[in-house]
């Protein structure tokens, strides 16, 4: 069904013990090799090019990358023939969870099991550190995502429900919870 607006899925995914495999091989014929690697931050010019256009209002990512570099962050590429065509991040913002964020493969490159390669590294990631739960944020109408979701193993948690308003002039809170222009 489709949905009007743009609201977040959240999906969620338990570890626990062995994960089931997850096998993209890149042997398989009409398929590239690809590695999966720890990022670097001389891969940011290429991880710009091919997040640039993401969505209509551009990309969020190719700014980011530098800072999920200097968090700490479990940060990888896809490299195929040296090249990064795919990124993906994981934070850590309690101890036993983390937060996958960030998933992106070159145009081109999409369909031939990348984004399920980063997902696997990303998982194991996570259980190395003795994380329990991974989460994500997917918008409601990024069917391709959930559909990458579900197939790695995570089940939709919630839908979360945005609101954001314009504000002209100075506008502040009064005790009972409502505002008003000053």
């Amino acid at each position: 069904m489709a949905r009007s607006d743009n609201s977040p899925t959240r999906v969620t995914k338990t570890l626990a013990g062995s994960d089931r495999a997850h096998n993209a091989s890149s042997n398989q014929p009409g398929k590239p090799a690809v590695l999966i690697r720890r990022a670097r931050l001389e891969d940011e010019p290429h991880i710009r090019e091919f997040t640039r256009n993401t969505f209509e209002w551009g990309d969020y990512v190719a700014d980011a990358f530098p800072e999920w570099l200097e968090n700490g962050y479990d940060v990888y590429v896809a490299e195929v023939d040296g090249i990064p065509v795919g990124v993906t991040c994981v934070a850590y913002y309690a101890e036993d969870e983390a937060w996958f964020q960030g998933i992106r493969v070159k145009q081109e490159m999409r369909r031939m099991g990348i984004a399920s390669k980063l997902t696997e590294a990303s998982i194991a990631a996570a259980r190395e550190r003795g994380v329990r739960l991974c989460r994500a944020h997917i918008d409601a109408d990024n069917y391709k995502s959930q559909g990458l979701a579900t197939t790695m193993g995570f089940h939709k948690a919630a839908t979360i429900a945005e609101f954001t308003v314009r504000v002209a002039g100075n506008v502040s809170a009064v005790p009972d919870g409502s505002a008003h222009e000053a």
